[in-house]
């Protein structure tokens, strides 16, 4: 049964599993020596969910993601049971707007070496786009997680639903080992 809450201005929807709230992030711009104007605060919208444990092996077991859906960019953060640091792995979201007709594929690939390379593909109504834009990714193997963020510039405005994978891979192919359910998250 969905529930709905709010505690320390955070909403909680669909019980223990998604997790939504809205964080503000307050600038403060001071002009000239006597005058103080606080600016508009920037907004995010973000979503958790937390995966099933245990039904993937543990280094490419996604145990929760958090999405933050900023003006100026897309973060998506996963962590993982137990991310070694050995093999190739791929890591990648799909983001699909509401309209259904567009939808983008953001992946990363960490070697052995520990190098990494990130890639996003747009789709419009099936056809491939391809935007320029620099995919950020960190992989921290030593606190289990994984970061990865575009440019919100590169993809179109609006509310996004993102579902995330990881497993074997080197970018030109892969077999995702585990997956997440959809979450959607507005635009702040």
């Amino acid at each position: 049964m969905a529930a709905y809450f709010a505690v320390n201005n955070t909403a909680v929807f669909s019980g223990p599993e998604l997790h939504h709230s809205r964080g503000r992030h307050p600038c403060l711009i001071s002009v000239v020596a006597t005058t103080v104007a606080t600016a508009t605060p920037a907004t995010a919208d973000v979503a958790s969910l937390r995966d099933q444990l245990g039904d993937a092996p543990a280094r490419f077991d996604i145990t929760t993601v958090k999405i933050s859906n900023r003006d100026d960019r897309l973060v998506v953060k996963a962590r993982i049971r137990d991310l070694k640091a050995e093999g190739t792995q791929i890591y990648g979201f799909t983001a699909t707007l509401d309209n259904g007709s567009t939808n983008y594929t953001v992946t990363t690939v960490r070697r052995p070496s520990g190098r990494t390379s990130g890639e996003l593909t747009g789709y419009v109504d099936g056809a491939p786009q391809n935007p320029s834009c620099k995919v950020d990714r960190t992989w921290s193997p030593r606190r289990n997680t994984i970061e990865v963020s575009i440019d919100r510039s590169c993809i179109a405005a609006g509310r996004v639903s993102i579902n995330t994978y990881i497993g074997v891979g080197d970018g030109s192919a892969g077999d995702p080992v585990d997956f997440t359910e959809p979450i959607s998250v507005q635009q702040g």
